[in-house]
């Protein structure tokens, strides 16, 4: 028996989802299939933080809830309502994880896996742009591509 490309990578999810199922590790039933779009919605009158908060009938409650799932490129709606603390928590705490080296390194990453010598600099202040190493880099280079940050604030560390 041949079973193609596609054939086998339904066998496999279906393999891997009767194994899971048995397991305990997921639902079987029917699932909701959620929009492509990155936004996650809060609504504080009918929500509820144990929606998956990414359509509005399935919004989450609380502007924490949202804080705590969104990613970087996404959006976050929030629906009209009154966002109130109950005395334990401010209404809306927003923490970012990571350092500004990890952009250097999905960039570095990125453009390596298109086939290019990809090289990072992190430009925080003139004395540094002026490093050889940097300098020589920059000069060498067939594209340069800037990302992050405030360009404005770019602008004026470069500027001569």
């Amino acid at each position: 028996m041949h079973i193609g490309r596609k054939g086998a990578t339904r066998l496999f999810a279906f393999v891997a989802s009767a194994l899971l199922a048995a397991c305990g590790g997921v639902e079987t039933g029917t699932t909701e299939k959620l929009p492509d779009t990155p936004i996650f919605y809060v609504d504080a009158n009918h929500g509820a933080d144990t929606n998956h908060g990414r359509t509005p009938a399935a919004a989450f409650k609380t502007l924490n809830r949202a804080a705590s799932a969104v990613k970087p490129g996404w959006t976050v709606q929030v629906i009209s309502g009154t966002y109130t603390s109950d005395g334990t928590d401010n209404p809306l705490t927003i923490s970012i994880s990571g350092t500004p080296d990890a952009w250097i390194g999905r960039g570095v990453e990125h453009f390596g896996g298109l086939g290019c010598e990809a090289y990072g600099v992190r430009a925080l202040d003139r004395a540094a742009m002026e490093d050889p190493e940097y300098v020589a880099a920059l000069a060498s280079a067939d594209f340069i591509y800037l990302s992050g940050g405030n360009p404005g604030y770019l602008v004026e560390t470069l500027r001569d």
